[in-house]
């Protein structure tokens, strides 16, 4: 198996692929109601960057919500992440299901997974994707700034 991805690099796919940043990210959670403290724009650029590597569960459940995701996609295990499959156990429905089939053998599970395939054929359902990752982000240029607009950032960071 492959090393888990941090729950840096997952909020940094996350935020790329929504095209998100630290401030608007942190301006949707404090539109979100009952986080309680929400978390600013440094904790979120902390947090993005690994320099937080354990944040509290109260931030993974906010950020989780703001980016729409089950908050265990968040965290660093190489099962969870597999968005698709986290999204889709959330509904009761397909948990159901899964502890139905839990204990059949492998031949009854693989002839259930050729009637579900011919019952989504039978409403033109396409094939669902398995397993997928987040795109990696784009690189990002960095631009030089001018003395005066450094001076301003280290001002707001030091708030």
């Amino acid at each position: 198996m492959s090393k888990p991805r941090s729950l840096a690099e997952k909020l940094r796919r996350l935020m790329a692929s929504r095209q998100e940043n630290s401030s608007s990210l942190a301006s949707r959670l404090a539109d979100i109601p009952g986080l309680g403290k929400p978390l600013s724009r440094q904790a979120v650029d902390k947090i993005a960057k690994g320099a937080t590597p354990s944040p509290g569960v109260d931030s993974v459940v906010a950020l989780a919500r703001a980016l729409g995701v089950p908050p265990a996609h968040l965290l660093p295990h190489e099962t969870y992440d597999d968005l698709a499959a986290l999204s889709a156990f959330e509904d009761p429905h397909t948990r159901r299901l899964i502890e139905l089939v839990a204990d059949l053998p492998g031949d009854y599970k693989e002839e259930l997974i050729a009637q579900i395939r011919a019952r989504r054929d039978e409403l033109g359902m396409p094939e669902p994707p398995t397993g997928q990752a987040l795109p990696e982000p784009a690189p990002r240029s960095r631009r030089k700034r001018a003395p005066d607009e450094v001076a301003g950032r280290a001002a707001n960071l030091m708030e």
